[in-house]
């Protein structure tokens, strides 16, 4: 009768614990180790020049959202940058897509494309669903400016009358639009919102721009999410 008792006894305190351990809180899957996901990255006075030892601007900016770095324009063909800045004063923008014939990275793997929304930046919380563009140098100068044909992320004053009131230092500038969003799908499918806040040499504000003013230094701010990601949600584990 003790053998049974012991027997069954111990058949319950086995149950019991295989239950416990089945029961246990699942972990929740660690967040990703790219540590430029869900916060907001500036980038300063980006530019072609030094990194090709020559200050013309022709070869284009080539640059890694994934990294936070900037790529040489050699490596165009491989998978390793997400957006470009090129033609005109690097003022036009490209996606990384491999399979557009007309694509600096034409050939590779990479799957990437930009799209520009007439938002700011702010506004733009939901990840879009729209079409990415493959073309390369496909925004630029937008249509409320000199020169521009449709929906672009900056104006263009070539003469000063539209921002610069006609006084001789403000012609020939470019001023990003403060309702305009890059979104940019990367390389490999993630997905960022980017806006570009100045194209001249430490100088944020609008007020400072001149003819005198060194450009094309880039300075804007992105966020970037995985693939798959809804929103544009900003982290605070960073």
């Amino acid at each position: 009768m003790k053998k049974i008792t012991f027997y069954t006894a111990s058949l319950c305190i086995l149950f019991f614990l295989a239950n416990c351990s089945k029961s246990a809180p699942v972990k929740p899957n660690p967040e990703p180790e790219n540590t430029t996901y869900y916060r907001v990255i500036r980038v300063s006075n980006l530019t072609s020049e030094g990194i090709l030892n020559s200050s013309t601007n022709n070869e284009g900016i080539f640059f890694s959202l994934r990294e936070n770095k900037q790529i040489n324009p050699k490596e165009a063909k491989t998978t390793s940058w997400d957006i470009a800045f090129s033609s005109l004063y690097n003022s036009f923008i490209s996606g990384n897509n491999g399979s557009n014939s007309d694509n600096f990275g034409s050939g590779n793997s990479a799957v990437g494309g930009v799209l520009l929304l007439d938002k700011t930046f702010d506004e733009v919380v939901n990840v879009p669903t729209g079409e990415f563009q493959t073309i390369k140098n496909v925004y630029g100068t937008d249509e409320s400016g000199d020169f521009g044909e449709g929906l672009g992320w900056y104006l263009y004053d070539s003469s000063g009358s539209i921002k610069g009131n006609g006084a001789a230092d403000k012609k020939h500038l470019a001023y990003p639009l403060k309702n305009r969003t890059v979104i940019i799908k990367t390389a490999n499918g993630d997905i960022a919102k980017l806006r570009i806040l100045s194209v001249y040499k430490d100088q944020l504000q609008e007020s400072q721009w001149n003819a005198d003013s060194q450009k094309t230094y880039l300075t804007f701010d992105y966020v970037l999410v995985p693939k798959g990601t809804p929103t544009f949600e900003i982290k605070n584990y960073l």
